[in-house]
């Protein structure tokens, strides 16, 4: 009795370990590597778990996968946080350098290709990144898992030196939660019906952005044409006062000018040579009187002339007047002298009329 109860218990806790291995959630560091080998198209989009054959994880898989986030914020446990719609650029790249060294649970020792409607002969067909909520019911390329995404576009490559590189540049959330990101790589098996599946999670928490704030009020259109006005009317203001200050400056400029005129004027006038009047008689042809500002001299029309000391006051008649420093000619000079007593008084040059002048007209210059 005691046996068959034993039985019973082992019975129903082995179907339950089964049950916890498959449903457990995977971890999601972004390295650690979950694979399966399936009896299915390597092309084929949609996979039945029933068509799996062997399933591994970590270096159990003959590839290893790394997946790579960047974002606003990672928090202590590992986890990438975004806002909503928040563009989010994922990397993940593919190794299989331990693929022909290295021991693995599918056994595989080589890899393989397959023609593509896109490409030939390549050796990654499909590769994208999947996500789904995180949650007790984990995605799986065999299960999209509770409230998926729509997957990334597909991409095909090749190994170069044993890796290859995937990357997304713009990916969102439209919705707050937390997410389960799988990047998802298949390759071809060594026959047509035979795939490899290999996939690597990382969690993404998407939060609600922070609201915008609220739009400030619309000025009063009113207040807006009183402003419009008050600054029209210091603009007007402004120009008028410049302008004064411009007449201003010039019109004093001028006067400045005007008043150094002058003063150059005044200062060629008193520079001048001082007047010197020679009266002669009308009725001559000769001077009898000469006669500066304080002397007079007398000199006899005839060929003789008389001595210096012979003076006498000119006669009251009409005389010619030349004066120096005022642009009008003086008379021709006198003959030279006879002899020492003929006059000549220092350096001041007396001089004639012309023959025949006329006494009443002015010789300009």
């Amino acid at each position: 009795m005691r046996l068959a109860t034993v039985a019973r218990m082992l019975l129903m806790v082995v179907p339950a370990a089964m049950v916890a291995g498959l449903d457990s959630q995977p971890e999601h560091d972004g390295f650690t590597t979950y694979c399966w080998k399936s009896k299915d198209n390597p092309l084929a989009k949609d996979l039945n778990e029933t068509m799996k054959l062997v399933e591994s994880h970590d270096r159990g898989c003959p590839v290893q996968l790394r997946l790579e986030t960047t974002g606003t914020m990672v928090t202590k446990d590992g986890e990438l946080v975004v806002g909503v719609l928040e563009a989010l650029r994922v990397k993940w790249t593919a190794v299989a350098s331990d693929v022909t060294s290295s021991a693995n649970a599918f056994n595989l020792t080589r890899l393989y290709t397959i023609v593509t409607p896109i490409s030939q002969y390549v050796q990654i067909p499909h590769s994208n990144l999947h996500a789904c909520e995180f949650g007790p019911r984990p995605c799986t390329p065999f299960d999209r898992g509770e409230n998926p995404t729509d997957n990334t576009p597909n991409q095909e490559m090749n190994f170069t030196t044993g890796k290859a590189q995937f990357e997304e540049p713009d990916l969102r959330f439209s919705k707050p939660g937390q997410y389960s990101l799988l990047a998802h790589v298949v390759l071809p098996g060594e026959a047509p019906s035979i795939r490899y599946d290999f996939v690597v999670y990382k969690k993404i928490v998407v939060k609600d952005v922070a609201p915008p704030p609220p739009p400030s009020e619309p000025v009063p259109v009113a207040s807006t044409n009183n402003n419009n006005t008050l600054y029209a009317v210091l603009g007007c203001v402004a120009t008028l006062v410049l302008i004064a200050v411009a007449a201003l400056v010039v019109n004093l400029q001028k006067r400045k000018n005007y008043a150094s005129s002058k003063e150059v004027d005044i200062d060629e006038a008193t520079t001048t040579v001082p007047n010197l009047t020679t009266s002669y008689p009308s009725t001559h042809n000769r001077p009898d009187t000469i006669y500066s500002q304080d002397q007079t001299f007398s000199f006899a029309p005839s060929s003789e002339h008389s001595s210096c000391s012979d003076r006498r006051m000119p006669p009251p008649m009409s005389t010619f007047e030349v004066r120096l420093g005022h642009h009008y000619h003086q008379p021709p000079p006198l003959p030279p002298p006879a002899h020492r007593d003929q006059f000549h008084y220092d350096d001041i040059e007396y001089r004639q009329p012309p023959p025949q002048y006329d006494p009443d007209r002015m010789y300009p210059t």
